[in-house]
């Protein structure tokens, strides 16, 4: 499995300069292989390489090896974005057919593409925390600064590192390492989720992860950010796009310290079991008079907090499966019923067959588990819920166990 570590780059002036120098000819190169593989029906990196490296060398200056590094990183851009025009050739048929507007998919561009070092570019030394990265310039060394959370992963084989320079001018350095996963024996354990806009997540084992003032906050920026666009001077758009970023940044701590919350919650080998929500948005609709709902639903990160469940699973032993989401909120977790009439209201469920009552997505996480088990055989569809879990509209705020948890980086 391999692992990403961000350390801080601590350099003098003169490398600095030469390295941001660098950085700005590798991105003229990436842009310019992009453009000429854009415009090509197959994409080929040999061929790609063929036709572009002496041109790059020519133009740019840059050591032979980053100029194959340019190339690598174009490549595999443009795999991608046909890899997606493709998929949304497809989609765009169903979206115009529904009076939406179809999709675009452009060219890959680049402002500062962060330059890829191998073994054969740079040299890289987390013991010591020192590196030596190829430039325009020859070899540049550099000192890299690790918190006690990298140092817990020095030993570990470097694959890779990428150099990138962010909007305040401070140098970062992504490093790739290989990290064995961690091998945990098997257990019967299985735990569904269910992941939602209001609560961020609940799991089949009675536990609510997430905070009310997590919403508190995002509706702080988002009325900030209405209030901004109603002036609509250019001093309010820039700040709108800083105020956009830092709510980025606040939704992806979010799910870091929730996805980390939920994997440390469980044994492991246990299974997580989640639903598969891809092109959720093109399935549901939400009523134009609904804005607020529907600005929520429209921002939800789940595709990120799934992300990061996995990878997390890996670390602490444990491993994520996905099911078919369809009718899990309609379903009755003790018999199977399936009503639309069954959720009554957004937070609760009765089944109008047997009566049960619960909290409804507390009801969907029993419901995933049972679906689950029943694919593998385990047990019948649905499942019985344990009798301690079922319980009165009354005894709801007490039978729940509310997971607590502050926000902060480094809990990650």
């Amino acid at each position: 499995m391999y692992l990403t570590l961000k350390l801080k780059v601590i350099v003098d002036d003169q490398a600095r300069k030469s390295l941001a120098d660098t950085i700005i000819r590798f991105t003229e190169s990436f842009n310019r292989v992009c453009k000429c593989g854009w415009e090509q029906p197959r994409i080929n990196g040999v061929e790609l390489h063929k036709s572009t490296y002496y041109d790059e060398r020519a133009k740019t200056n840059l050591p032979s090896q980053l100029t194959v590094s340019a190339r690598m990183k174009a490549t595999e851009a443009l795999l991608s974005a046909k890899t997606k025009l493709k998929q949304i050739e497809k989609r765009n048929q169903w979206r115009v057919s529904k009076g939406l507007k179809p999709k675009k998919i452009n060219c890959p561009k680049s402002k500062l593409c962060p330059i890829r070092y191998d073994s054969h570019s740079g040299t890289i030394d987390l013991k010591n925390g020192t590196a030596s990265l190829a430039s325009l310039n020859g070899r540049q060394k550099i000192s890299l600064l690790l918190s006690d959370y990298h140092k817990q992963r020095v030993g570990y084989s470097v694959k890779s590192a990428d150099l990138c320079i962010d909007r305040k001018q401070r140098m970062f350095l992504h490093v790739v390492i290989d990290v064995p996963d961690v091998v945990a024996q098997d257990n019967s354990e299985i735990v569904g989720i269910d992941l939602g806009v209001n609560r961020p997540a609940v799991t089949s084992d009675n536990k609510f992860f997430g905070f009310k003032r997590w919403k508190a906050i995002a509706q702080r920026y988002n009325v900030l950010r209405t209030a901004l666009q109603a002036k609509g001077t250019k001093s309010a758009k820039r700040h709108i796009r800083k105020t956009g970023r830092q709510l980025n940044r606040f939704r992806t701590d979010c799910d870091h310290v929730l996805s980390k919350r939920i994997v440390t919650s469980v044994k492991p080998g246990t299974t997580i079991v989640l639903e598969d929500l891809t092109h959720i948005r093109d399935r549901v609709k939400i009523r134009k008079t609904q804005d607020e709902q529907r600005r929520r639903f429209h921002s939800w990160s789940f595709n990120r907090l799934q992300f990061f469940l996995e990878y997390k699973s890996k670390i602490y032993g444990a491993k994520v499966e996905y099911i078919d989401p369809r009718y899990t909120s309609q379903k009755c977790s003790r018999c199977g019923h399936i009503d639309k009439k069954n959720r009554i209201t957004q937070s609760w469920f009765v089944c109008k067959k047997c009566g049960f009552q619960h909290n409804a997505d507390l009801n969907a996480a029993k419901t995933i588990r049972g679906n689950h088990q029943a694919s593998k055989g385990i047990t019948a569809a649905g499942g019985l819920p344990s009798p301690s879990l079922s319980f009165q509209p009354s005894d709801c705020s007490q039978s729940v166990v509310r997971d607590k948890l502050p926000i902060s980086m480094g809990r990650r």
